[in-house]
């Protein structure tokens, strides 16, 4: 799929070699299902091009690849005056992972925890995975707060579980609070909450803590209005060029969020498989790996509000998604 992004037979011809050979074009052809620009994605695989060339000088072959290896091709580019772009570490990694899908890049087995406090931290990915039901992306999360709770409690001592008070729990939030936005700190207060349901969950605490976890403030009205009006709604569909294919994919995008209230990460996670045009339904893919069918013609009234606003009646009843 380079040859989308790439008219001239010379610049092709330089994916064709290399440790990345064919790789590079099946990942451009990702992009391009993802209606990444051709200014951006030719840019992303300029830079595809200089890592193929990189590892060919460094004698390892495309099984090699890796998060250390990415970070020294880096290290090589800072040394060279060429540094990283804004978006071209993300890029880098998401190629990482195409390669891993793909069965080319083996998956690295997970470490083995060593001492108690990566113990713990397992331990607690597993009871969100397995007991909670919680999606990655959560984990992620919640486990990035938690590492940090944990740093910050063994400054002042060995660590035990059986040892965290609110007190501990406390102090740690009122130190994010100064540090991050309402949002983060919020976010904060919670995975601590998971985390003491964990240990209660465990047996390390006799009490559930959750409770005693101080609040973060963050009122309604203060930011971002939390939806459009109808009108509004119509005024920025009518800004998507529907002429040119991001125009009609941004067009698609926004509708479904107008329409069916979904979030970012569900219309991220949609794929032409999960509609089924004879039937009039579509699945969606939401949160703990929950999948929903829904009906064209039956959507849930309590989805709109969000973004249609209350004033809209085909909202509040419902409507066909294409209609």
């Amino acid at each position: 799929m380079t040859t989308h992004f790439f008219k001239h037979p010379r610049a092709i011809e330089r994916f064709r070699s290399g440790p990345l050979a064919g790789h590079i074009d099946g990942f451009a052809g990702l992009l391009f299902e993802q209606g990444y620009s051709r200014v951006y994605a030719r840019n992303k695989l300029w830079l595809l091009r200089d890592l193929d060339r990189w590892l060919d000088r460094q004698g390892l072959r495309v099984a090699h690849v890796d998060e250390r290896r990415l970070a020294a091709f880096a290290r090589d580019r800072v040394r060279h005056g060429r540094r990283l772009r804004r978006g071209n570490g993300p890029m880098l990694q998401k190629f990482l992972a195409h390669l891993r899908q793909s069965g080319t890049v083996p998956t690295p087995a997970p470490r083995v925890p060593r001492d108690v406090k990566s113990r713990l931290e397992r331990a607690f990915v597993d009871y969100l995975a397995k007991e909670r039901g919680v999606c990655e992306a959560t984990i992620d999360n919640y486990l990035h707060e938690i590492v940090r709770f944990l740093a910050h409690r063994c400054t002042r001592g060995s660590l035990s579980p059986l040892r965290v008070g609110a007190t501990d729990l406390n102090d740690f939030v009122l130190r994010r609070a100064r540090q991050v936005g309402p949002r983060r700190a919020k976010l904060t207060v919670t995975a601590l909450r998971s985390f003491c349901q964990f240990l209660r969950f465990r047996g390390d605490l006799t009490h559930d803590l959750s409770g005693a976890i101080l609040t973060v403030p963050n009122w309604r009205l203060t930011s971002v209005p939390p939806s459009l009006a109808p009108r509004e709604v119509r005024r920025l569909l009518k800004h998507c060029d529907q002429r040119t294919p991001t125009g009609q994919r941004n067009f698609t995008i926004l509708l479904i969020l107008a329409r069916l209230g979904l979030r970012a990460s569900e219309i991220m996670l949609m794929t032409l498989d999960d509609i089924d045009w004879e039937a009039g339904e579509v699945v969606i893919r939401g949160k703990g790996s929950r999948h929903d069918r829904l009906r064209f013609r039956e959507m849930s009234a309590r989805r709109w509000p969000r973004i249609c606003g209350d004033g809209d009646h085909r909202a509040r009843h419902g409507a066909c998604l294409f209609g």
